[in-house]
Parts: structure tokens; C-alpha cells; sequence
């Protein structure tokens, strides 16, 4: 079967403790129809030179690396890497998670058996120091589009899409921070489908000291957005109880939250 070429994007700042891993996994793909863009996000330690050492011993893959001087953050750079891309599908990695194999192969099978469908990611297994967490978010697109305002139903680094899709809302929006990924999926509802695979194909590190220190930020962008298409979009009154749960969180103190998942 023949499937059209994939862009892959990674962004790193200062990732040199982790972007190898997360490159090994890209080259652990069956599927190397495409390119690979890695952008330096004005990293001060030796992300530069880990990527460029990984664009040198690769065969038969093309790798570009891109510079940026200063961090222009996640979102601009995302947007850099779209607008770099050529392929008409398009995945993303952080630098600090990692793609299991045969990912990129079974979701590009997906995408071309299912023309409706314009985003797929999959299930994933998020990695802390006390022990791995298996997540299965809803795998059809009725049960992602009713799950959408509780919690992110795709794992960003876990989705394949469709550049035409991406393109229909011009990437992601630049005036965001965090939670770019969530805004993205609102604002695709009317353009396209969404699924996930039922399979565990990405690890996600999601408790390194530099991820807790922004986790309340993005906490708070999430609820704008959701607030913001809640009234764009005016689903369900029961929808709105979704912003519950992320105001509580908030609310409670972190030490207090800390001591309740010492016994959970």
C-alpha cells in the first residue's frame, strides 16, 4: 500500500537530558516516507549539536534542523515546522517523550482507509518516577467530540493529521502558550473527524521538574479555551460542568494535592 509523506516536527529547548530517546523512536519507524524537522528552539545546552550529530548518521531519511537564537516558544516554533513541512501528513514529537514502533505505519493505514477522518492519535502510557499510568481516551469520533470539554482527548505527541486539515485553520494560534494542542482540536470540530487508535504507541514523561512548574499555567489556558468555545460552540448544558474539575484543581493547594496522591 502507498501512503502519501509525512512531516515529522520536534521542537527542544535545552532537551539534551531526553531528545535522544525521543530520536532513537523516530528512527524505530517502519514508516520513512518523509521528513523529519527538528527545530532548536534557543536551547544553551547541546541540543543543537545532539540534533545535528542525529541528521548526519541518518541513511535515506531527510532531516532538516532548524535554529532559532532565542526561544520563540512552542507554539511559533510548531507553526515554523508546519510552514517548513512538505508532507502531506504531518506528526509531532517532544522532545522528551518517544514513539513506539510500527506508530507512523498503522495510523497512515488508518488515515487511508478512513478519507473522513483528519486527526488520529492513539492510546498512551504516561511515565512518572512511581510507575507507568496506561491513558485509553476515546477511540470514535462521537465519543471524542462528547469527551472534548472535560479533557484533552488526544495525546499531542501520540496524533497523525492531515496537512490539508491543518491548513483549513492555519496551523496553530500564535498568541497562545500553552494548550495549543486543545485549542487546535476546537477549533477542527467543524472541519473534520478525529479517532484514536486502541493501542498503546507513545510514552509520555510527564513529571520532570521542568513539567510541574507550567502544569498550573496550562491548567488556566484550558479553562479560557474552554470557556471560549463553550460559548462559540454552545453544546450541551452539561458540557459546561466540564470546567468544574480544572477550577478545583487550581483551588486546592499543591502541597494538599501532594499529600492525597501519596495515598492513591
Amino acid at each position: 500500500m502507498s501512503f502519501p509523506t509525512i512531516s515529522t516536527i520536534l521542537v527542544s529547548h535545552n532537551g539534551a537530558g531526553t531528545i535522544e530517546a525521543a530520536l532513537a523512536s523516530i528512527s524505530a519507524q517502519q514508516y520513512h516516507d518523509g521528513e523529519v524537522i527538528l527545530i532548536d528552539n534557543g536551547s544553551t545546552d547541546t541540543t543543537a549539536e545532539l540534533m545535528h550529530s542525529w541528521q548526519r548518521a541518518q541513511r535515506g531519511l531527510s532531516v532538516r534542523v532548524l535554529t532559532n537564537t532565542e526561544d520563540i516558544g512552542l507554539t511559533k516554533a510548531l507553526n515554523q515546522g508546519l510552514n517548513a513541512a512538505r508532507g502531506e501528513y504531518v506528526a509531532r514529537l517532544d522532545d522528551d517523550d518517544e514513539w513506539f514502533e510500527g506508530k507512523l505505519h498503522k495510523q497512515a493505514s488508518f488515515l487511508a482507509a478512513h478519507i473522513e477522518v483528519g486527526v488520529v492519535g492513539t492510546w498512551y502510557q504516561n511515565v512518572r518516577e512511581r510507575g507507568e499510568t496506561i491513558i485509553r481516551p476515546a477511540t470514535t469520533d462521537a465519543e471524542i467530540r462528547a469527551n472534548m470539554w472535560q479533557r484533552n482527548p488526544l495525546g499531542h505527541s501520540t496524533v497523525l493529521m492531515r496537512r490539508s486539515v491543518l491548513d483549513s485553520v492555519d496551523g496553530y494560534d500564535n498568541k497562545l502558550r500553552y494548550a495549543q494542542d486543545r485549542d487546535l482540536w476546537y477549533r477542527l470540530l467543524p472541519h473534520t473527524k478525529f479517532a484514536n487508535l486502541p493501542e498503546v504507541l507513545c510514552a509520555r514523561r510527564v513529571d520532570l521538574p521542568r513539567s510541574q512548574a507550567k502544569r498550573r499555567a496550562q491548567i488556566r489556558q484550558s479553562i479560557q479555551l474552554t470557556q471560549k468555545y463553550l460559548r462559540l460552540y454552545r453544546p450541551s448544558p452539561v458540557h459546561y460542568l466540564s470546567l468544574l474539575e480544572p477550577v478545583a484543581m487550581l483551588a486546592i493547594p499543591q502541597p494538599v494535592k501532594t499529600l492525597v496522591r501519596k495515598f492513591l
